[in-house]
């Protein structure tokens, strides 16, 4: 039966996809006759705006023609009716020398002309007219377009929406036909079981008794003895008695540090104390440098016993006064042969207070 129930689904998935198929084929063949449609519109519009722009011109120049043979009627009407009216015998010889039979004739050309003209301009209106209805005729075709777009899109729409439902039956009957199996697979489960069960089951009263007497394996495990209860406990009241007895002696050492440092603290110096304690020093410390360089023994350098060279005298110039270098008159002095000097040692510590004062302040 489930064999059956997946055909039968899989029927109407195949079912669904052909139809699905044709529906496509059929807006793709709408959507090519509406292009073609478009394009047809598009070349009637180009066309009905290009013969309206010539009618327009054409109108135009015939009203431009129109309007200067209206002109000239005016004036010919103006001066048959100047001709017409009643005046003086003076006004009726000029005007009798400044008309013609030639000019009644053109008049009457002219008239002539107006009513052609005239006929042809009612002829172009008619067909002006005609082209309009064509315009009214292309319009509703376009919104017959418009409409037969809306109802492609329409259709588009209840393509996909058709789609969609496909898709979600194909996912439901999936889940369908795994359901369908992991439950055969069950049953079958359930059919081995109880087939075993009927090869291997005991009787009734047999078992019950059975479980009246046995004990419970659970009920045992969770039990304890009392000797060994009895060992822990006595083993726990040791642990706890060895924690008070720490916890009583680190008791005892915080408190001798604790008085310990609150001696130590009240020894220290304060913060206050330090200041003018420090300024004492510092001023002490200035007193004995003055001391130490007042008390320093001043060097004083050992007249020597002979000179090398000779000195020279400083002069001035009796009548410029510049300053003039003369040799100071005197006997030879022999000079005393040069020596090699003794080997120098410096020393590492300082020579004076000032010097060790900056050592420190550099060591700082």
């Amino acid at each position: 039966m489930a064999v059956a129930g997946a055909d039968q689904k899989a029927e109407g998935t195949n079912q669904i996809n052909l139809q699905l198929g044709c529906l496509r084929s059929m807006v793709q063949e709408i959507e090519k006759e509406l292009k073609e449609l478009r394009e047809q519109q598009d070349g009637a519009k180009a066309k009905l705006e290009q013969s309206v722009t010539d009618v327009a011109d054409h109108l135009q120049e015939q009203l431009n023609k129109l309007r200067s043979v209206m002109e000239n009627m005016m004036a010919s009407s103006s001066a048959l009716l100047s001709m017409s009216v009643p005046a003086s015998p003076e006004l009726r010889q000029e005007e009798a020398q400044g008309t013609c039979p030639a000019c009644s004739l053109d008049v009457s050309e002219q008239v002539r002309q107006l009513f052609q003209r005239y006929e042809q301009l009612q002829h172009l209106v008619n067909s002006f007219m005609a082209r309009q209805a064509e315009i009214k005729a292309a319009r509703q075709l376009t919104a017959r377009n418009q409409q037969d777009e809306e109802l492609l899109k329409h259709i588009q729409a209840t393509i996909l929406q058709v789609q969609e439902d496909c898709e979600k039956l194909n996912s439901i009957t999936g889940d369908l036909v795994d359901d369908h199996r992991q439950k055969q697979k069950d049953i079958e489960a359930l059919f081995q079981s109880l087939e075993k069960l009927e090869k291997e089951k005991a009787d009734k009263e047999d078992l019950v008794t059975e479980i009246h007497v046995k004990a419970d394996k659970a009920s045992l495990a969770g039990k304890v003895s009392c000797t060994q209860f009895d060992a822990t406990m006595e083993h726990l009241n040791k642990m706890i008695q060895d924690v008070l007895d720490r916890i009583t002696g680190q008791e005892q050492d915080w408190h001798q540090i604790q008085q310990k440092l609150v001696e130590e603290m009240d020894s220290k110096l304060d913060r206050l104390e330090l200041t003018p304690f420090r300024q004492r020093l510092e001023e002490r410390w200035k007193n004995l440098l003055k001391q130490l360089q007042e008390k320093a023994p001043r060097m004083e350098a050992d007249d020597a016993a002979g000179i090398r060279k000779q000195l020279l005298a400083h002069f001035h110039c009796v009548s410029c006064d510049r300053s003039l270098n003369m040799l100071v008159p005197g006997p030879h002095v022999l000079a005393i042969p040069s020596m090699p000097a003794l080997p120098s040692r410096h020393s590492m510590h300082p020579h004076t207070v000032f010097e060790l004062e900056q050592i420190r302040q550099h060591s700082r």
